[in-house]
């Protein structure tokens, strides 16, 4: 399989931040800042998701994992974190395992 990447020469980006301003988006997925104080206005923890994301709600009332306001998530996450937590997670495949090597030595 062959990927062929478009790479736009340096002089376009700074061209375009120019014109558009100190945020350019180049590729879907891709900003280009020209001003890295710009860099928590985009990406930061505390963020609310678009309004895409409401599409996947259905009517007024959203899921345990599908809330689009950051504090809303936040105190539905610090109910379900115990429970999927590295640490419990562990300790449960260590019960698992010393089980199965029970079972196997009966």
């Amino acid at each position: 399989m062959r990927h062929t990447v478009r790479v736009l020469p340096l002089s376009y980006i700074f061209h375009s931040q120019i014109f558009l301003g100190p945020i350019v988006r180049i590729a879907p997925n891709l900003l280009s800042f020209s001003d890295p104080v710009l860099l928590p206005e985009v990406y930061h923890g505390r963020a609310n998701k678009s309004t895409f994301y409401s599409s996947w709600l259905f009517g007024n009332v959203s899921s345990m994992f599908l809330t689009l306001g950051h504090d809303e998530h936040a105190a539905k996450s610090k109910i379900v974190s115990p429970c999927v937590s590295l640490q419990l997670t562990c300790r449960l495949l260590a019960i698992k395992l010393l089980s199965d090597l029970a079972n196997s030595a009966r």
